[in-house]
Formats: structure tokens, sequence, C-alpha cells
């Protein structure tokens, strides 16, 4: 074991992240244009994909970063949380679809509006597939299960512990959510970013991963059953200019109703200035147990 804690992080380098995405996009890619045309349109190949430019370069950097850089996963993770209101998340868990969900109209249509206003529609792609029993169950995987957890180590287990290390937590917390929120471009940044400001205070307060994995794994299963229910095919749809101004004043409305949830516990939840990092945390309390034994 490191004598200080601090020296897996200064050895982990964020700067592969970006790299490793950029290269995954671009695999993709490759992928897709050497596919017969017909498979091209196949909703399951269509999900892996997705994981493949999303996931799969997540996954590459979490594994350098403990086999290299030589962070525990132990200290990262955290154990089970202490005298935690669990049920606050199912409030949370509404709050944050609706605000997201709002921030995304409200920045759609100016780009619609100013940006593309010389095409007849605004071009968006969904990336839940729900239009063949197979896609269905991997879309489900992929959403509900390993994107709660690739994307929670990455970015606020290992992306806010080291740009806390570099630049103290506050900025960590704005820097990791806003890279999240980069990952969500060009349909949900704002949302994504709150989601991580979130998802960054829960694990501070808690000092353990499985709280924000857990609140991003029902986020997803909300928006998944949503998408479901609905009965929305996740094609590549079109919405005109005219439609997207006429949720504006909706959005809104349902983006001031849920603030008060959504920063209520956010301010809640934030940790004071004295707080140690999680991982500091709980690499202190098992060399303390340690010792006692």
């Amino acid at each position: 074991m490191a004598t200080d804690w601090r020296e897996p992080f200064l050895r982990l380098r964020a700067r592969w992240l970006p790299v490793l995405l950029i290269l995954a996009i671009l695999a993709a890619i490759s992928v897709a244009l050497f596919l017969p045309a017909p498979s091209r349109d196949d909703p399951a190949l269509g999900v892996l994909l997705v994981l493949l430019r999303g996931q799969v370069p997540l996954a590459i950097w979490i594994a350098g970063a403990v086999l290299l850089a030589g962070v525990s996963l132990r200290f990262l993770f955290g154990g089970l949380p202490v005298r935690f209101n669990w049920w606050a998340i199912l409030v949370v868990v509404p709050a944050l679809i609706v605000y997201s969900v709002a921030a995304t109209w409200i920045l759609l249509y100016p780009i619609a509006r100013f940006v593309l206003e010389k095409f007849p529609a605004f071009p968006g792609a969904l990336s839940i597939r729900v239009d063949t029993p197979e896609a269905t169950r991997l879309t489900f995987i992929a959403l509900v299960f390993i994107a709660p957890l690739m994307e929670e180590i990455a970015f606020r287990g290992l992306l806010f512990s080291r740009w806390s290390v570099k630049w103290g937590k506050t900025r960590a917390m704005l820097a990791s959510s806003a890279a999240f929120g980069a990952l969500h471009l060009p349909l949900n940044p704002i949302g994504a970013f709150v989601f991580g400001l979130m998802a960054c205070a829960l694990y501070m307060r808690t000092r353990t991963l499985l709280v924000p994995i857990t609140l991003h794994a029902l986020n997803n299963l909300v928006v998944f059953l949503l998408v479901l229910l609905t009965g929305s095919p996740g094609e590549v749809s079109t919405m005109k200019v005219g439609d997207l101004a006429d949720g504006v004043y909706v959005a809104l409305v349902a983006m001031l109703l849920a603030s008060p949830f959504v920063f209520g516990f956010l301010g809640r939840w934030w940790s004071e200035p004295q707080d140690s990092i999680p991982y500091q945390a709980n690499r202190e309390t098992a060399t303390a147990m340690e010792k006692d034994v």
C-alpha cells in the first residue's frame, strides 16, 4: 500500500479519457460503415455500437487506473452507507428527470430556431432502443446496469478524486460534472451536469459509490420504462421548430417546479469544507481498523 493516498491519483492521467472516447467513436463509426446495409438498421447492433463508443473506453480507462496507477477499487467504492435515507432518492429521481427533460427542451429550441433555421426539422437520435425484444433486453442491461456502474466509477470515483487532488473538492465537483455533461452532448448537457453535481454530493456525503450508482440506475430505469410504456421506437426522429416553440413555456414551468427539489437536496447533501474525499476517508478507516486488529 502506498504511504500517501494521493499517489495513485498523481499517477492517473485524466487526459487519456477523452482520447479513448474519441478513438471509440471513430471505431464505432468505422464498424457501422463497413457493415452491410441491412445490418446497420439492426436495433440490437445499434445498442452494441452505443456501448462501444461510450462504455468500452470508460472500462479501459478504469482498468488502467487500477492496474497502472494503482487505484484501489475497495477504497474508491467504500462500504454500505451509514444512516442514509434511501427514500430521498425516490423523490430526487423524478425531479431530476423533469429538470433534465425541461432543460433539454429549452436548449434545443434556440439551436433549432437560430442555428438550424434553414432546415425543415431538428434531427435528434435516441440511444434507447425498444424496437425488438433483443434490443429491449440489451438496452435495459446497458442503461440500468452497465452505464451507472462504469460512469459512476469513472466520473465520480476516479475523475473527481483525481481533480480533487489537483484542484480541490469544489472545483473537482464542477469540473467532473461538466465532463459528465459533455459526455451527454448534444441533447442533455445541462441535466447531466446537474445530475453529476448531485451524484458527487452523495458520494462525498456517504463515502460510497453505491449510493450514486443506485441513483443513476433508478434514473435510467425510469427513463427506460417511460420509453417502453409510451411505445417510442427510439429511432432517429425529427421535431419541427414550431413543435419546440409550443413546449418552451411548459418546459420553463416544469424546470421551475423541479428546481426546489433538485437544488434543495443538492444543498442538503453538499459536503463541508473540512470533509475528506471518500477515497482518503475509506483508506484511513481501513488502516485504523487494521492497526486495531
